[in-house]
Parts: structure tokens; C-alpha cells; sequence
């Protein structure tokens, strides 16, 4: 019998259904029979992200209700990978729940693992889904909401005693507004952590695609390591270790973002003339500055022509080393086109001329970003300002509530407890008087059969006394009847 895992989040779009298929690939490439299914009837979405959407002519429920055989809803993806897509024409509420478990368990029977999608929130769907788990991995964001829903979800595994459960803390660095790492741990205090997964563009883009399944991301896939030895052994990696892998893919990130940088930088085209305005190379060097590509959008660029300058020239998807060896090579050609003309043709002081309204264009571009990032963080700042105002606001309401609550409940609590006294004193002034009367019945009752029982004895006493005197008298000759007389007188006149 295979292990059932449900994919649990309480809110949806954190990654519940991305893990899915994610998880199942993982664990099929080291070695495990593995079947992913979508339980979220009638807002199905797995087909989706593994481009199965148009292969679906049975579903979950087809099989439940006998309609086909397993065989028929079941899309295989590679070899011992299997997918069961749910059904999208029918709710929860329409197909009731005491079939699925036994069906899940059945499946579970020819697989290693089944991973169930299961539907957001804590509805119907979800009771069905427990029923039939054996393990849950519970996903959610570093975003207050996120964290909020998980955390119910944890409460309702505590009240259907499920406790085998993990979180997955996923998406991380997708937002700058995002709680931290510690932060969200520390708010959960989650009893098992599965592991902590970075935001991945390379997912989102094979999930758009349908391909999500046949490919992996090597900074996701260290991660995954602690996971995937959590659903094969139900033991997680103490939280330490976790967090120092953690910390030692976040170091070396960014290193290799940093050492990106620095070879951009330090990848500086010179011109190549006769001893022409070596300077030009400044140009180039103004236009690949980083501050000022990272704030140029695409199909914005910078030419230098004869000492004037537009924005019409460095696209920020341009590549550097194709530009470098062209540039070097006195061409016209992607971020700097007419570098070579200005080689030829500027002389010293237009290099100079053309370097300071490079300058000045840059401070143009970059001064209303800059302004931008500030009013936004000052918005930002204000937006949290009076969000926390707000949440003392509403703390500040329900500890009142709270307190009014409590002090009815006290007042209820009194006058329950006197009337319960009363009512106590009340049964026992009844109970002393029934006890009382009963009392009276009783001894009545008694005199009243030593009466009976005396005058019983009187008259068994006298009859008795009659049946001796009876027996002590002589007995009597019988009388003979008138025929008897008759018939003897007529024998003796025949004799």
C-alpha cells in the first residue's frame, strides 16, 4: 500500500498545485511509482501546468461511480508517473465524500506514492481529503494572509487528530514586502518544517508552458532534498540544519549575483582608431552602467552621434560581450550604435561633451526613479502606518468586546448559580415533605395490617377450635330414607 500526502494551503495561489506536480517529478526521478491527482472538483487546474488539459475523457469521479475503469481516467506522464485529473462538471456538494477515500486508497494500492492536489480553504472538499491521508504538506507564502490560513489548517489537523503534517514555506523573495524567514517561522511556531523553497521564475514559466514536469531547478531542488527525505521517512531535518542550507543558498546566490556584476562592469570596450578620442570608451562605459540599465526599459536606448545624445540606445536585454567585440571593431550595432562614427569623427572635446550629457542623461532617467522609489516607499510606509492603527484599532474593540462579554457571562453565571440554589432548596423542602408523608402512609399502612393480620389469626383460631369439637362428638347413625324404609318393609313381607 502505497503512502496517500495531500498538498494543503487554506489559501489559494501559494503553490499548492506548482508542489503537486513538482513533488511527484521528484520523487519519480528517484525511483518511486508515483500518481498525482487533482481533488479540487470543478476548479481543476493540475492538467494545466503538466499540459494535459486537452487529453482528459475520464475523471476521479468516472471511476467512482463505476462509469469506467481505472485505466481509462488515468494519463500516464513518463514511466511509474501517473495523473487522475478531477472532475469539472461536478461541485463537492453534488458527489459527497464517503466514496473518495476509498477510492484514493485503492489507487494507492499500484503506486509508491499518490500526492493529492486538494481543493483552497477548509471546506468539504478538504474533509473528504483528510479521510484519505496519510501525510499533509502544508504550503504557504511569507505573506500575512498566507500565514494566517495555514494556520487554521493547523488547527483543523489538531481537531482530526491528524498530526503527521509538515509546512513547506514557499515562494520566498518573491515580494519585498514579504515577512522574513524567522518572522513567519516564529508566528506559525509549526511543530515539523518541511523546508524552505525560493521564489523560482524557471517554475512559473514551465507551469505556464505545461511542462512543469520535465524539467528541474537546481536552487529548488537543494531545497527539496529535506522534503522529499520527509515523505519517504516521515522525519524531518532538525530546523538548525534546515535553515543553515537555507542560508548557505541564499550566500551563494548572492555571490554569483554579485560576481555577474562586477564582470559587467569590468567588460569595457576601447575604441579602435589611429590614436582618434580614446575617451569614447566612456560613452560605452556611461551606457552599460548598471543604475542605469536596471532602470531603462526595453526598447529604450542611448545613441552618441557627433556629440548629441538620445535615449534611443542601451536596451537592457542587450548582450554585453556582443556589443563589446563589435564596438572594439569600430561597428554600428544593439546599446551603441554610431560608437564607431563618433571614433572617427568626434574629436577629444566632443568625447568630453558627449560623456557630460551622457551624465546629465542618466541623472535625468535616474532622478524621477529615484523620486518614484521614494514617494512609493512613503507610501508604503504610510499604508503600514495606518494598517497597524487599524489593528490596534481592531484589538483595542475586541479586548472591550471581550471584557463585555466576560462581565455578562459573570453576571448570567451569578444569577444561574442563585436560581440553581433556590431551585436545590425548593427540591429539598419536596423531598422532606414526600419523605414525610411517606412516613405517615407507611406506619398506617403497618397498623393497619397488624390489625388485619391480628383478626385473620382470630378467625383461623375459631375455625380451628370448631373442627375439634366436631371431631370429639359421637357420630350419628345415618338416617335411612323413606325409599330405603319402604323396600325393607316389603323384603320382610316377602320373606
Amino acid at each position: 500500500m502505497g503512502k496517500v500526502i495531500a498538498i494543503m494551503s487554506g489559501k489559494g495561489g501559494v503553490g499548492k498545485t506548482t508542489m503537486t506536480a513538482y513533488i511527484g517529478a521528484a520523487l519519480n526521478r528517484r525511483g518511486h511509482r508515483v500518481l498525482i491527482t487533482d481533488a479540487d472538483f470543478g476548479m481543476r487546474d493540475l492538467d494545466l501546468v503538466i499540459g494535459k488539459e486537452n487529453d482528459i475523457f475520464f475523471d476521479a469521479v468516472d471511476i467512482w461511480k463505476d462509469n469506467c475503469n481505472q485505466d481509462s481516467a488515468i494519463i500516464p506522464l513518463t514511466d511509474d508517473f501517473d495523473f487522475l485529473p478531477a472532475t469539472q462538471t461536478r461541485r463537492w456538494e453534488d458527489v459527497g465524500r464517503k466514496g473518495y477515500a476509498k477510492l484514493i486508497k485503492k489507487l494507492a494500492e499500484s503506486y509508491d506514492f499518490v500526492i493529492i492536489d486538494a481543493p483552497a480553504g477548509i471546506g468539504r472538499g478538504n474533509e473528504a481529503v483528510f479521510k484519505a491521508a496519510d501525510q499533509l504538506l502544508l504550503v504557504a507564502e511569507p505573506m500575512w494572509v498566507s500565514l494566517r490560513a495555514v494556520q487554521r489548517v493547523m488547527q483543523l489537523c489538531h481537531e482530526e487528530r491528524q498530526f503527521n503534517y509538515a509546512l513547506i514555506l514557499n515562494n520566498v523573495g518573491r515580494s519585498e514586502v514579504a515577512v522574513a524567514v524567522e518572522e513567519a517561522l516564529a508566528t506559525l511556531q509549526v511543530e515539523q518544517l518541511a523546508t524552505i523553497l525560493p521564489h523560482s521564475t524557471k517554475l512559473m514559466g514551465w507551469a505556464q508552458d505545461g511542462t512543469l514536469h520535465e524539467f528541474s531547478d537546481e536552487a529548488v531542488d537543494t531545497m527539496m532534498v529535506p522534503l522529499l527525505e520527509y515523505i519517504e521517512t516521515s522525519e524531518v531535518w532538525p530546523e538548525e540544519k534546515l535553515l543553515d542550507r537555507w542560508y548557505q543558498l541564499q550566500s551563494a546566490e548572492e555571490t554569483a549575483t554579485e560576481n555577474s556584476k562586477e564582470a559587467a562592469k569590468e567588460t569595457t570596450p576601447t575604441a579602435n582608431t589611429d590614436g582618434e578620442a580614446a575617451e569614447t570608451s566612456v560613452v560605452v562605459e556611461a551606457a552599460m552602467a548598471e543604475p542605469m540599465v536596471d532602470r531603462i526599459v526595453e526598447g529604450e536606448r542611448v545613441e552618441v552621434e557627433t556629440g548629441e545624445v538620445s535615449q534611443d540606445s542601451v536596451s537592457a536585454h542587450s548582450d554585453v560581450a556582443t556589443q563589446n567585440e563589435l564596438v572594439s571593431n569600430g561597428a554600428k550595432v544593439g546599446a551603441v550604435p554610431a560608437v564607431s562614427n563618433v571614433a572617427d569623427e568626434a574629436a577629444e572635446d566632443s568625447a568630453v561633451e558627449a560623456k557630460t550629457m551622457v551624465e546629465a542623461v542618466k541623472t535625468e532617467m535616474t532622478a524621477p526613479v529615484a523620486s518614484s522609489a521614494k514617494v512609493a516607499v512613503d507610501a508604503a510606509k504610510s499604508t503600514a502606518e495606518t494598517a497597524a492603527a487599524k489593528a490596534e484599532d481592531i484589538v483595542d474593540s475586541v479586548t472591550d468586546k471581550a471584557e463585555a462579554v466576560a462581565d455578562a457571562a459573570s453576571e448570567k453565571a451569578e444569577a444561574v448559580a442563585e436560581k440553581a440554589e433556590d431551585l436545590v432548596e425548593t427540591v429539598t423542602d419536596k423531598v422532606e415533605e414526600v419523605v414525610a408523608t411517606v412516613e405517615d402512609k407507611t406506619e398506617a399502612v403497618v397498623d393497619k395490617a397488624k390489625e388485619v393480620a391480628e383478626e385473620t389469626a382470630a378467625e383461623i383460631k375459631a375455625v380451628t377450635d370448631e373442627s375439634a369439637e366436631e371431631k370429639e362428638e359421637p357420630a350419628q347413625p345415618k338416617k335411612m330414607s323413606l325409599f330405603e324404609v319402604f323396600k325393607k318393609k316389603i323384603s320382610s313381607l316377602w320373606s
